[in-house]
């Protein structure tokens, strides 16, 4: 995977989107996912997140995003 899925259910608490090929976070990428709690990007190969990724997730409380590699 390479990008997020459209068909999440914008209620969930945690999303696990970990070992994929995620290499962008944009400004709205998460941003529908209100009640967002846990994250899990680890082992993917982000190479930028934008400075507003994840500024709508007031509720998220872990965000995991280790080894990320290009």
């Amino acid at each position: 995977m390479t990008k997020i899925h459209e068909d999440i259910p914008l209620n969930v608490t945690q999303i696990i989107l970990r070992a994929n090929s995620i290499t962008n976070i944009g400004p709205n990428s998460f941003s529908k996912f209100t009640e967002l709690t846990h994250l899990y990007l680890g082992f993917n190969k982000i190479r930028t997140i934008n400075d507003a990724a994840f500024e709508a997730l007031v509720k998220l409380k872990i965000l995991i995003l280790h080894i990320n590699v290009w």
